[in-house]
């Protein structure tokens, strides 16, 4: 319930999609982006640029030296359901998340992306974007699942690693 309070989560009836706000820096809604329960379908205004989702929370909060960054909404609710901070790129991460982040008072970020071709590659970009930056460490995930796919028990026993 708290989770879903901070992040002002719904659900749309009509659709049956999970509803996300997604907030710039200042906490102001910039769109609501939608998931669907039942398929992998997700809507996004077209043409939106997509900023770090989360990042106000963990700004507002400011107590936070160490952020986890995440490719899905879900992955970074299930961090923060878990005690841990997290961001969300919504993908796998734009010039315009970097500069976000690299611009943010964090001091490290622990790239948790999928375990998969895709995930890698972003991981790898993520570390050359902001190494000089930030302090960059991974997660080493267990294939074929993702953050949110994780019991509470393996989420706490994830191995980080440095590039």
């Amino acid at each position: 319930d708290e989770i879903i309070e901070k992040f002002d989560l719904g659900y749309d009836k009509k659709t049956q999609c999970v509803t996300f706000h997604v907030t710039d820096e200042k906490g102001r809604c910039l769109f609501v982006a939608r998931r669907s329960v039942k398929t992998k379908f997700f809507n996004y205004p077209p043409d939106t640029q997509k900023p770090v989702y989360g990042m106000y929370q963990i700004l507002n909060d400011r107590a936070f030296d160490e952020v986890i960054v995440c490719e899905s909404f879900f992955n970074a609710l299930s961090c923060w359901v878990w005690g841990r901070p997290a961001v969300a790129l919504l993908g796998t991460g734009t010039p315009y998340q970097y500069e976000q982040l690299k611009r943010s008072p964090i001091r490290k970020f622990i790239t948790a992306f999928d375990p998969d071709e895709a995930g890698e590659k972003a991981s790898q970009r993520f570390y050359r974007e902001l190494k000089d930056f930030k302090i960059v460490t991974r997660f080493k995930i267990p294939p074929p699942k993702d953050i949110n796919d994780l019991t509470e028990e393996e989420f706490r026993s994830l191995e980080e690693f440095y590039f």
